[in-house]
C-alpha cells in the first residue's frame, strides 16, 4: 500500500485536519489521524475530506470526519452508463423526428387532397347550378306566362297549380343560388370590398328588402335605428345587407301572426357596432342551439309548412367573419329570438361626426 498527502501529525486543539489521499496496492488501508485508524475495505479509491477533534476540556477525545470516498471503477460505470443514455436519448429523438416528419408528411398530403376535392366540388356545383337554372328558368318563365295572358285566363284550380310551380321553382332557384355562395365562400372565392359605409343606409336597405314579405304575414317591423344619429362602419355594404336582411327574412318567417321584428343597433366598447334583429316568434329549443350554423339543418321544421333551405344562417356567419365581425343569438323557446351581429366601426368614426356620417360615406 503506498499513500500520498496523509497529513498524520498531532493537530492544535481545536484546529481541522484536511486529509487528500490516494490508497492504492491492496484491499486494506489505513490512514491514521490523531491515533485513530480508519479503515477503507476497497482497493483504488480517492478519498477527501475534513476531520475534527472532540474536546473534552483541553483533551481531545474524538473525531468528527466528515470524508468523500470516490472508487475509480464506479466512476467508470457511472460514465459508461451515462454515454448509453445518451445514446438511448439521441436515438429516441431521431425516432421521433421520423415519425414527425412522417406526420407532417401525411397532413401535407391529406390538405391538398381536400384542397383538390374542394376545387372539384366547387367546379362541380358551378357547372351543376348552371345546368339546372337554365330548365328551371325556362319553367318559371312559362308559368309566368300562363299567369299573365289575359286572352285565355286561368280558372282557379289552373291558378292554384301555376302558383304551386312559381313558388316550389323559385325556392329551388335560392337553393341552387345558396348552395353555389355557399361552396364559394368555403373555398374563399368571394370578393370583400371593405369601404366606409353608412349603418343607416344599411338598415333602409334591408328594412325595403323584407317589408313586402311582413306586411303579407302581418308581421310589424319596428326601427329602433331611425333618426339623426348615424354610425360609419368599415364594411362590404353589399355583403352586409345580404347578412342583416337574411336576419330579418327570417325573423318575419318564424314569427307569430300579428308579431313584431324589432330592428336596433349600439355601440360596443371594442369599437365594434351590434346590429340586433329581435323577433317575437316561437324561439328555438335549448338542444338545437348547437346546430344552428350547421348547413342543410332546419333544427326540425323539415316538414312544416315554412319553407327555408338551412344554409342561410350558415352563409351569414361565414360572411360575418369575413367582415372581420361576429354573430350570435339568444332564444327562449315559446318567447322569441334576438340575433346580433357586430359590425367595425371605421377608425375614422367618433360620436361628434354622426350626423355627417352619410356625407362622409359618399366622399370616400
Amino acid at each position: 500500500m503506498t499513500t500520498s498527502n496523509v497529513t498524520t501529525r498531532p493537530i492544535d486543539q481545536g484546529k481541522a485536519l484536511v486529509v487528500s489521499a490516494l490508497v492504492t496496492g491492496g484491499l486494506f488501508g489505513a490512514i491514521s489521524v490523531i491515533g485513530q485508524t480508519l479503515n477503507q475495505g476497497f482497493d483504488n479509491i480517492r478519498i477527501q475530506g475534513v476531520i475534527m477533534p472532540m474536546l473534552m476540556g483541553a483533551v481531545a477525545g474524538g473525531i468528527i470526519a466528515y470524508l468523500v470516498v470516490k472508487n475509480r471503477r464506479l466512476l467508470t460505470d457511472q460514465l459508461d452508463l451515462e454515454r448509453q443514455h445518451s445514446a438511448d436519448l439521441s436515438r429516441r429523438v431521431d425516432e421521433q423526428t421520423v415519425e414527425l416528419r412522417s406526420e407532417v408528411t401525411e397532413r401535407t398530403a391529406a390538405q391538398q387532397q381536400a384542397e383538390a376535392a374542394n376545387k372539384a366540388k366547387s367546379e362541380f356545383l358551378s357547372s351543376m347550378s348552371h345546368e339546372l337554372r337554365t330548365p328551371l328558368n325556362a319553367v318559371l318563365g312559362f308559368a309566368q306566362l300562363l299567369e299573365q295572358d289575359k286572352s285565355r285566363p286561368l280558372d282557379d284550380k289552373q291558378r292554384e297549380s301555376v302558383d304551386y310551380i312559381l313558388k316550389g321553382g323559385t325556392l329551388l332557384l335560392e337553393l341552387i343560388d345558396q348552395v353555389l355562395e355557399l361552396s364559394k365562400i368555403e373555398a374563399g372565392e368571394i370578393a370583400i370590398n371593405i369601404e366606409a359605409v353608412s349603418a343607416l343606409t344599411v338598415f333602409d336597405n334591408c328594412i325595403a328588402l323584407v317589408q313586402g314579405k311582413a306586411d303579407q304575414n302581418n308581421i310589424a317591423i319596428i326601427d329602433q335605428t331611425s333618426g339623426p344619429d348615424d354610425y360609419l362602419l368599415s364594411t362590404d355594404r353589399v355583403r352586409l345587407i345580404q347578412v342583416v336582411s337574411n336576419l330579418l327574412s327570417n325573423a318575419v318567417k318564424y314569427n307569430r301572426p300579428g308579431g313584431t321584428v324589432t330592428l336596433s343597433c349600439r355601440q360596443m366598447p371594442n369599437r365594434m357596432l351590434r346590429i340586433l334583429v329581435a323577433d317575437t316568434g316561437l324561439g328555438i329549443p335549448s338542444d338545437k342551439h348547437c346546430d344552428l350554423f350547421k348547413p342543410f339543418d332546419r333544427l326540425g321544421r323539415e316538414a312544416g309548412t315554412i319553407e327555408g333551405s338551412g344554409i342561410g344562417m350558415t352563409i351569414s356567419k361565414q360572411i360575418t367573419e369575413q367582415l372581420s365581425g361576429q354573430i350570435g343569438f339568444e332564444s327562449v323557446e315559446d318567447v322569441g329570438s334576438t340575433f346580433w351581429v357586430d359590425i367595425p366601426l371605421n377608425d375614422k368614426y367618433s360620436p361628434s361626426l354622426q350626423n355627417n356620417v352619410r356625407q362622409l360615406a359618399q366622399a370616400r
